[in-house]
């Protein structure tokens, strides 16, 4: 069986890409993000580690983006019982 069957959304990639920042990954899960210009989404693995929050793009070839240190956490918006 392909790894890829094994782990679709790419939360197994996605952690060792943090991991390898140094930190102890909290959460990770599939998540889809609304996109900030246009209302849109896209899908996602969130990471919450020790050290930060981040999206992960392309589970192949994991990328981070939105990524904010705890220190950078202004505020947070309940949007209802099921999400951020």
């Amino acid at each position: 069986m392909p790894l890829n069957d094994l782990d679709p959304d790419g939360i197994d990639k996605a952690a060792k890409a943090c991991e390898e920042k140094g930190c102890v990954i909290v959460y990770g899960g599939p998540v889809k993000k609304i996109n900030e210009t246009n209302g849109g989404e896209s899908k996602r693995t969130l990471i919450v580690s020790d050290t930060f929050i981040t999206f992960v793009k392309k589970p192949l070839f994991p990328s981070l983006s939105h990524t904010r240190s705890w220190s950078d956490l202004v505020s947070v918006k309940t949007i209802d019982n099921n999400g951020l």
